[in-house]
């Protein structure tokens, strides 16, 4: 910004993210009678209200902690994916510049990144997958994880994995490529099936628990099942803030309608019918 001392406003959130304090996830786990696994984790992001406003009152000075680090920022706030982005600006035009001498295509998102190149014979391609690998070591702190990199070979509209032949000790894995929660085989690009299995798991975890609360609140109050249907079902998709139902639509309107989608649309009501009438 080419200042000595930064406007009142800007120090204002450079101090708030900077030096923040935090509560420690196993605690809240449980205080919620949680288990601390993934399962357990999940299920807190679920809940409407982790602490109500008497209980952060009378436990805040025991479980609330100051960031003893001169360094770092929280995850999930604005301003983190700003600097990430600004972090990876670098990376961004060393790894474009290389690509591009060659006529193939880069992009990323977040920490994901894809990039395909005109087809050369093995010596080449190893030769350019060295020289790519050289620019990222040359970032610092930036490091390729080995088990999520992967190598495919495209040819014929067909995806062939190829990792052993570049990649130390990682073994080629399945012919499809998934990126930004989307699969492409060589022919039909399809919701991955990590995504799909979130959303019966999200929703099915919600249903069971209306089931085994016989549809009533803990305050002995009958539980609504329009929330159910408005970020479960396709009676929500239209919704301002829309569902998973939107984002299938949106996927299906972008790549074309697919078998497997489509699944989703035709089945989900009748499973949420089904749970829900066992109350």
């Amino acid at each position: 910004m080419d200042v000595e001392k930064l406007p009142s406003d800007y120090f204002a959130v450079y101090k708030n993210i900077t030096k923040y304090s935090y509560w420690n996830i196993d605690s809240l786990l449980e205080l919620n009678n949680l288990k601390m696994n993934n399962e357990g984790i999940l299920e807190l992001k679920q809940l409407k209200t982790v602490l109500t406003p008497e209980q952060f009152k009378a436990l805040k000075k025991e479980h609330i902690k100051p960031n003893p680090n001169c360094y770092g920022i929280p995850q999930g706030s604005a301003i983190s994916a700003v600097l990430s982005n600004i972090y990876m600006l670098e990376f961004d035009e060393a790894i474009k510049r290389v690509v591009s001498a060659k006529q193939g295509l880069y992009m990323r998102y977040s920490d994901d990144f894809i990039i395909v190149l005109p087809k050369v014979s093995v010596e080449q391609y190893k030769h350019d997958f060295e020289i790519l690998n050289t620019n990222i070591q040359k970032i610092p702190s930036l490091k390729l994880e080995p088990d999520k990199t992967q190598v495919f070979h495209y040819t014929n509209r067909q995806i062939i994995s190829c990792n052993e032949m570049v990649l130390d000790c990682v073994k080629n894995k399945g012919n499809f490529m998934n990126y930004l929660g989307f699969t492409f085989d060589g022919q039909n690009v399809t919701l991955r099936d990590k995504t799909i299995s979130k959303y019966y798991y999200k929703l099915y975890r919600k249903l069971k628990t209306i089931s085994k609360n016989k549809g009533v609140t803990k305050n002995g109050r009958r539980i609504s099942c329009e929330n159910v249907y408005l970020r479960y079902s396709v009676k929500g998709s239209g919704d301002k803030n829309g569902n998973f139902l939107t984002y299938v639509r949106r996927a299906e309107n972008i790549f074309g309608s697919h078998e497997r989608v489509a699944q989703i649309r035709k089945k989900h009501m009748q499973k949420i019918r089904k749970k829900l009438n066992e109350v």
